[in-house]
């Protein structure tokens, strides 16, 4: 039986000031690649990411669209780029939401500069179009308690269903505060994560045409690594036109897929390089009790 060698990659609401910073003081290849998607940013927004995330910590850019998308994607993909420096190969890449973007560019669909400029041109058209008076709020409880609240359906979207006791959703700041009240009447834990859009929702429905305007002058390769969907929860030997604003706009599917990984394989090493370890929590939860597999969180890690 093969051995499957995984990377993970996160989305919105991972990010938080400092992340990565041990390794983009120690690690030669994390700074050299932070250090070059940030010139690009720059180049295009007059910008700096490590200014605000590493030199000078910006309290207020964690919460910018435009901040975050950058952030988020340049730590994952220097990290995974540090990996690969090892000479260590994924035979799979996931992620989920706006991890999708560095997935791809671990994969070979887009070139590293095309999913920066993605990236930052989708960051770019929600902050212009959609107001920041929405977010995603995960609720510590059963998936199913979503589809049998009615309060829950009436008010707010299901963004992703985590696992057994986890799920987050998606709305404007009124209904999550009327959300949040409801959870704690019933005795039921949940918090806000650090966004000031409702992605997955319609409430960013506004950016959704020029966004693929802008989508359609792109154009994608055959991934070289077998890439897992977040969004569909299945490999994919193409994606669509629209796939990269579908994977922000739609629901996440069900990361009880990655139990899928296990199967024909006696050993998967699994390298959580997401910033909030979330990915890490997922696998645990999900399986790794009964697994021969290894799980490494990259960015709580210094190399």
């Amino acid at each position: 039986m093969s051995r499957k060698i995984v990377f993970l990659f996160e989305g919105q609401g991972s990010q938080y000031l400092g992340m990565g910073k041990s390794l983009y003081e120690k690690n030669a290849v994390f700074k050299e690649w932070m250090d070059c998607l940030d010139q690009f940013v720059i180049n295009r927004t007059n910008e700096s990411i490590i200014k605000s995330l590493y030199i000078h910590p910006n309290k207020m850019a964690i919460h910018r669209t435009l901040f975050t998308h950058s952030a988020i994607f340049m730590v994952q993909y220097s990290a995974a780029q540090m990996i690969l420096s090892k000479g260590i190969i994924p035979t799979h890449v996931l992620g989920i939401s706006l991890g999708e973007f560095t997935a791809a560019a671990i994969s070979g669909v887009l070139k590293f500069d095309e999913a920066i400029d993605m990236v930052l041109e989708q960051a770019t058209i929600i902050e212009k179009l959609c107001p920041p008076t929405g977010g995603m709020m995960a609720i510590l409880q059963s998936p199913t308690f979503y589809e049998h609240s009615t309060i829950l359906k009436q008010h707010v979207d299901l963004v992703l269903p985590v696992d057994s006791s986890h799920f987050v959703v998606a709305g404007s700041d009124k209904q999550l505060d009327i959300i949040s009240k409801c959870m704690e009447n019933e005795g039921i834990s949940c918090y806000r994560l650090l966004l000031r859009h409702a992605f997955h929702s319609k409430w960013i429905d506004a950016a959704a045409d020029p966004y693929k305007r802008y989508l359609e002058q792109r154009t994608y390769c055959s991934p070289r690594t077998i890439f897992l969907s977040g969004l569909f929860g299945r490999a994919l030997t193409n994606v669509t036109q629209n796939y990269f604003w579908d994977v922000v706009r739609n629901p996440i599917c069900s990361l009880s897929t990655l139990l899928d990984l296990e199967l024909g394989s006696d050993r998967v090493l699994y390298f959580d390089i997401g910033p909030s370890r979330m990915m890490t929590n997922i696998i645990k939860r999900m399986n790794y009790r009964q697994s021969n597999s290894e799980i490494q969180s990259v960015l709580s890690v210094v190399t």
